[in-house]
């Protein structure tokens, strides 16, 4: 159950932010990344911004290298993602908050992203009645993310830039606490198949967690704290976006 692509599909087939049929000129990334985080995924997906060369045929080996390749490089931006600590007011009308300077390296010949220096604490913010364990969230080292990620579809803007789509799927992130005299190991894990988007030296891509495990059971199955994962089936689309992480990033 740990994947959530129908998840997102659901989530761009009911979003009515956004008219896919419109002709209206496509906004900067940056200016409308704050809405990625209430639902909308990634704002590139907007089909009036896109002449594809995709006809529902999946790419090569040939086209998916290709695409490594022209992703390749360093990044820096931002992570965006909801805080609750945040209160809402007459003034403040959303939740989304960021970091600073976060920069990723898309490899190659692998395809995968490496996201460096994420602050341990923004993986255990959705934690309840652990407040020992945030603390010392706070005070951990920060950790790299490395997420494998799959091509599956290319295209041109109609500025005649390159666009790629593609899937994610994060690894785990071992992440070592100490509280109470104690180091405690837990393992971050995340929801496979999530949506990413490059054009033109920019890319933003999303990823959401799953849960928090504290080792392995007798049988060698991961234990979850409190023994649920933080994501459910049941969940609604509001609810999801506070598992939800945005990187943006572009490249010189």
């Amino acid at each position: 159950m740990q994947y959530i692509l129908l998840c997102l599909v659901y989530m761009f087939e009911n979003n009515n932010i956004f008219n896919y049929k419109s002709k209206k000129k496509m906004k900067k990334l940056r200016s409308i990344l704050p809405m990625l985080i209430l639902g909308v995924i990634t704002a590139m997906t907007m089909a009036s911004c896109i002449d594809s060369d995709d006809n529902n045929q999946e790419l090569t080996e040939e086209q998916k290298q290709a695409c490594v390749t022209t992703m390749s490089g360093s990044y820096s931006g931002k992570i965006f993602f909801m805080n609750r600590d945040i209160k809402l007011t007459e003034t403040t009308k959303t939740q989304t908050d960021s970091t600073e300077q976060i920069n990723a390296r898309f490899s190659y010949p692998e395809s995968a992203v490496v996201i460096y220096d994420i602050p341990a604490k923004l993986f255990f913010k959705e934690l309840k009645n652990h407040d020992e364990i945030k603390q010392a969230a706070e005070n951990a080292d920060p950790v790299d993310l490395k997420i494998k990620y799959v091509p599956y579809s290319t295209g041109t803007t109609t500025s005649g830039g390159t666009l790629i789509d593609y899937y994610m799927q994060p690894n785990e992130v071992k992440i070592p606490l100490t509280y109470g005299g104690e180091t405690h190991d837990y393992t971050v894990m995340f929801l496979a198949n999530s949506l990413g988007r490059w054009i033109d030296k920019e890319t933003q891509f999303s990823f959401y967690i799953y849960g928090i495990s504290t080792g392995l059971d007798a049988n060698g199955n991961k234990e979850m704290l409190d023994g649920n994962a933080l994501y459910n089936t049941s969940m609604t689309q509001d609810e999801v976006t506070y598992l939800q992480y945005v990187f943006y990033g572009s490249t010189k």
